[in-house]
C-alpha cells in the first residue's frame, strides 16, 4: 500500500519526533513510486539531490526504479505547471536538470 501524496504538509511529527503520514491517497504499487513522489514533490526547493541521496542510502534496492519514476513525475509536473502557467515549473525544470536525472536522459 502506497501513500502517493508525500509532501511536507502531509508529514507531521508526534511528541516522540516520529513522522506521521497524513492525508494519504492510497494505491497499490511499488514503494519506489512513493520515494519518487517524495524526492520530486516534498518541497518546492532545490533539495531533490539530497532527497534522492537519502533514498539511495535507505532503500538502495529501489534507487534505480525510484529515479526512473522521478523522471516520469518531473516531466509530468513540468508539462502540467507549464500548461497552467504555474511558477513551480521553474523548480520542476531544475529537478530535470539535476545530475541524477540529466544523466538518465543521456
Amino acid at each position: 500500500m502506497l501513500h502517493t501524496d508525500l509532501y511536507a504538509e502531509n508529514i507531521v511529527f508526534n511528541s516522540d519526533h516520529e513522522p506521521v503520514f497524513i492525508d494519504p491517497h492510497p494505491k497499490i504499487g511499488t514503494p519506489a513510486f512513493d520515494w519518487a513522489v517524495w524526492c520530486v514533490y516534498y518541497r518546492d526547493n532545490d533539495g531533490f539531490t539530497n532527497r534522492f541521496d537519502l533514498c539511495r542510502s535507505q532503500a538502495p534496492a529501489l534507487a534505480d526504479e525510484a529515479l526512473a519514476w522521478s523522471l516520469t513525475l518531473a516531466v509530468d509536473g513540468a508539462l502540467y505547471y507549464s500548461d497552467k502557467e504555474d511558477p513551480r515549473v521553474a523548480t520542476t525544470l531544475s529537478i530535470l536538470e539535476s545530475p541524477e536525472l540529466a544523466n538518465l536522459c543521456r
